[in-house]
């Protein structure tokens, strides 16, 4: 490149946005936006977010651990006779010795809301049961 050639400056998404703003309210646009162009961002962006949310990703590391501390809890309750509270899955299950009672307590309201845990509160206690598997697994583990 020459001294004397000049660089175009780098349109940013801000940019692109406000261009398209401008051209859906009929207003000059400041950086050469054209139709064309809002279209090809539009479809550009929407198919970065179709492949973000996009169910065929791998899961995390901590995802993966999850899963594993979600079967525990799920053995665990298989052969309790009764509900059990958060703290009485840590205490009863010893890979959980060195998990903090909010972190068992958010894998159980996750089970809970994959329809495999039921919950009841009895005097102010939430005690969880494990729900009906068959019923669960002939459902989709949906509720």
């Amino acid at each position: 490149m020459d001294k004397n050639t000049v660089k175009a400056p780098r349109i940013t998404k801000d940019h692109r946005f406000a261009d398209i703003a401008a051209l859906l309210t009929g207003k000059d646009v400041q950086f050469g936006t054209t139709v064309a162009d809002a279209l090809e961002f539009i479809e550009k962006e929407r198919d970065l977010l179709a492949k973000k949310n996009s169910a065929d990703k791998k899961p995390t590391k901590t995802q993966e651990q999850n899963a594993g501390h979600k079967s525990l809890i799920l053995d665990f309750l298989r052969v309790q006779t009764e509900g059990v509270t958060c703290t009485e899955i840590q205490k009863g299950v010893p890979e959980f010795a060195d998990f903090n009672n909010q972190k068992v307590a958010a894998l159980v309201r996750q089970l809970k809301d994959e329809g495999r845990v039921i919950k009841d509160v009895v005097k102010g206690k939430s005690l969880f049961t494990i729900a009906d598997e068959a019923e669960t697994e002939d459902e989709g583990g949906e509720d």
